[in-house]
């Protein structure tokens, strides 16, 4: 589940979100061919709200242009959540918590061991730890 709509002109990201977006695009299939991530050049896999774009699957996943494009959009999603303005996630939630809302029809929540094992982190550790800044 994302909530960004129409920013996308975020830079290389930071070690942690690049890191992070990694783990999530493994996640969710992006490297497998003919994936739909792979096929909407969607590495997180993001259903933009008001998205006017082609979609794929179900879920309609937001079809992107390139794959660099998807990465942007990745990359802002967690620099959203980052900045504390994400309606959805915070930095209090845990991975495991994430993985609920991103995949909700993973019932046993595949996605959120995928990413924190990714992350060499455990299911259960907080955003602010594996993405956010030290306190």
């Amino acid at each position: 589940m994302s909530d960004e709509q129409h920013d996308t002109n975020s830079n290389q990201p930071s070690g942690r979100v690049a890191a992070f977006a990694e783990a999530i695009a493994r996640a969710e299939g992006f490297y497998v061919a003919e994936s739909i991530p792979a096929r909407a050049h969607n590495p997180g896999d993001l259903v933009i709200p008001g998205w006017q774009g082609s979609t794929l699957g179900a879920e309609r996943i937001s079809v992107f242009p390139s794959d660099a494009e998807g990465w942007r959009r990745l990359w802002r999603q967690l620099e959203l959540i980052i900045e504390g303005k994400s309606n959805v996630y915070t930095l209090d939630n845990t991975i495991w918590a994430m993985g609920q809302k991103w995949a909700p029809h993973d019932p046993q929540n595949n996605w959120a061991i995928n990413v924190a094992q990714h992350l060499g982190v455990s299911a259960y550790s907080q955003l602010r730890d594996v993405l956010g800044e030290q306190t």
